[in-house]
């Protein structure tokens, strides 16, 4: 049963107490005692919900539960949970952060929703900030994708706590806390080596531009070549003896960042995926011309196995007449520790390229249009790019304006007739069927 007091502090602020004792055949066999209270409603919903929770525990003979604060949880987890994690451990280390700071002080089993709330809702204010911590100089707020990221690794962490630590928790706040709206399914890809200009009858390749002409081409023509070149060019610009101040940083390996957007492009890999390669994991001579990759540890947590063919195969085999004995990593940093970080230079790149709003990852949506507009069924990209639903592989198929206007130009052919012929279809053939058809009995 439940008891509510009213107290009146010293300088007439009001606050609420909240107590519970539960009994158990005339035996008091729980009690809970918590405070500080603003409003008389936060004090009824906090006894409410302690009340079933210590009955349950009491009915099922389960251990009290244990007065750990989030805090603990956070290091418990960091300590013994994260290196079980398939995903991005930077996430779970910069989230729990933030948490940790905001709400680690509160016990773990009196984390409300409301509490969850008031800091999802501090989260939305909180500017972004650069790999290296500096503040964005616009001081732009956190996207809702990542405020959902940030609840999504608190989520993890409590229904870890639930399942796995008896006695930390009875169940997981974060389910009755709304999530940000947000709409994260981009539609960006590259544009290939074709481009029709107005007046001409057939597309122009790439290769058929000259110097002159390439510069004055439409911002979103010729997309893919303009970065390959631009990689190129990173290439040549970083081991100049004079090269610029934003080059030199590249002088570590300048050609791996190419490489490494030929094999995703070839392979559909995610940006982690590519990055972390293994020698180990790599067969370059399965086949005269075909070689394979293997991925223990993935998003999904399956381990897959990607053919390397093409370009792909050619500078993977280069790479592997130069590589370090000492290394397994396909790309590693200086002191081999962990792979490199391709981040600034593939930054540099699409800005060198002059392309607009193209992110490391929507290279994999390049690779899942060019499958689709190759011929892949659902099911064959789908399986291609490691994905576990048909829903998640059409975000991913995305049709060029010319692969569609090939499409629908066939469809026109077949219905109308290779000379333009009047279709059954057409308004005054419809007249005519009509009469026709008044006059059968």
């Amino acid at each position: 049963m439940a008891t509510i007091r009213k107290r009146i502090s010293k300088d007439g602020s009001i606050s609420w107490d909240a107590q519970i004792r539960i009994f158990r055949e005339g035996q008091l066999a729980a009690k809970r005692n918590q405070g500080g209270f603003t409003r008389r409603s936060d004090a009824v919903e906090w006894a409410d919900q302690e009340e079933r929770r210590v009955k349950r525990r009491v009915r099922l003979g389960l251990p009290e539960s244990e007065d750990r604060t989030l805090a603990e949880a956070i290091d418990r987890f960091l300590t013994e949970e994260l290196r079980h994690r398939n995903s991005n451990t930077q996430w779970f280390r910069q989230s729990l952060a933030w948490w940790r700071q905001e709400l680690g002080h509160l016990l773990l089993r009196n984390v409300t929703h409301h509490d969850i709330a008031r800091a999802r809702d501090k989260l939305l204010t909180v500017p972004r900030r650069k790999p290296n911590g500096e503040v964005y100089a616009d001081l732009r707020p956190l996207r809702p994708a990542t405020v959902r990221k940030y609840m999504a690794m608190l989520s993890i962490l409590f229904s870890t706590a639930l399942k796995r630590w008896d006695g930390w928790l009875d169940d997981n706040p974060m389910a009755r806390v709304d999530k940000p709206v947000v709409n994260n399914e981009r539609c960006r890809c590259l544009s290939g080596y074709f481009y029709h200009f107005p007046g001409d009858n057939e597309p122009r390749h790439w290769d058929e531009l000259t110097a002159e002409q390439r510069r004055q081409i439409p911002i979103d023509a010729y997309e893919l070549p303009r970065l390959l070149d631009a990689c190129k060019r990173q290439i040549q610009e970083a081991t100049k003896p004079d090269a610029l101040k934003i080059y030199k940083a590249y002088i570590y390996h300048p050609e791996w960042l190419y490489n490494l957007v030929v094999l995703r492009l070839s392979t559909g890999l995610r940006p982690s995926e590519a990055e972390s390669l293994r020698w180990s994991g790599i067969d370059l001579f399965a086949g005269p011309e075909q070689g394979r990759a293997t991925i223990g540890k993935t998003k999904n947590g399956d381990p897959i196995t990607v053919p390397l063919v093409g370009e792909a195969l050619r500078v993977l085999r280069d790479m592997h007449k130069h590589r370090r004995l000492d290394c397994d990593w396909v790309f590693p940093r200086k002191d081999l520790q962990r792979p490199l970080d391709f981040r600034k230079r593939f930054a540099r790149a699409v800005k060198d390229a002059g392309i607009e709003d193209f992110r490391p990852h929507d290279l994999r949506h390049t690779a899942g249009s060019y499958l689709a507009m190759a011929g892949g069924s659902l099911p064959e990209i789908m399986a291609a790019l490691n994905h576990k639903t048909p829903q998640m592989t059409k975000r991913y198929m995305h049709f060029s304006a010319e692969h569609t206007a090939g499409l629908i130009g066939r469809m026109n052919r077949t219905v109308f007739g290779e000379r333009g012929s009047v279709s059954r279809f057409d308004a005054a053939n419809d007249d005519q069927i009509e009469k026709k058809s008044a006059r059968k009995p």
